[in-house]
């Protein structure tokens, strides 16, 4: 892991790679999701949400089909990472339900240790044991995006460029 004086533990890619491992989620028609392969203690970064950096406007241009891994980290700033395949954070899940999140976006639109481009820094809410899913909250507008898209019947399960399938069609992470 990067790390400074008082900096905070970023894990490097590797580290990801053998701390955490894609697979179907528990969530019904969700595709896959992202599951410790190790123990995580609460405040830990788990991994690093990252990919193409957007503005605003270029995030509106998107089609709806290339907006699966869109999350906002602030104002004028917007990451993609549909084609970011060693990006694991892209797995992760929206249980929608407080009692069942593991994890929290801690958002970064100036970077974070090790990384000069904005990120996200996945962190445990609460001790995570190996095995386990991991859920974060996307955010309200996330889902009202979702709900309306789902009644305008462009939801449901559509494969995703990669090869899993996710249940979206709107913006990605909006937490």
């Amino acid at each position: 892991m990067a790390a400074g004086a008082g900096a905070v533990e970023v894990p490097d890619l590797a580290l990801e790679r053998d701390s955490l491992e894609p697979r179907p989620s528990g969530i019904p028609d969700a595709g896959f999701g992202l599951f410790a392969t190790r123990r995580f203690r609460a405040g830990d970064v788990v991994c690093v949400y990252r990919g193409r950096t957007l503005t605003t406007s270029e995030a509106a241009r998107l089609d709806t089909a290339e907006r699966y891994y869109l999350m906002r980290l602030g104002p004028q700033c917007y990451v993609d990472a549909s084609a970011e395949d060693s990006c694991l954070a892209r797995f992760i899940n929206d249980a929608r339900r407080a009692a069942k999140q593991t994890c929290w976006f801690d958002k970064q639109p100036d970077g974070a240790p090790g990384y000069d481009e904005p990120v996200a820094l996945v962190r445990a809410l609460r001790d995570i044991e190996a095995g386990e899913e991991l859920f974060a909250p996307y955010g309200s507008w996330y889902w009202v995006s979702f709900d309306r898209a789902k009644a305008r019947g462009a939801a449901g399960t559509e494969p995703a460029g990669d090869g899993e399938s996710k249940a979206r069609a709107s913006p990605g992470p909006q937490a």
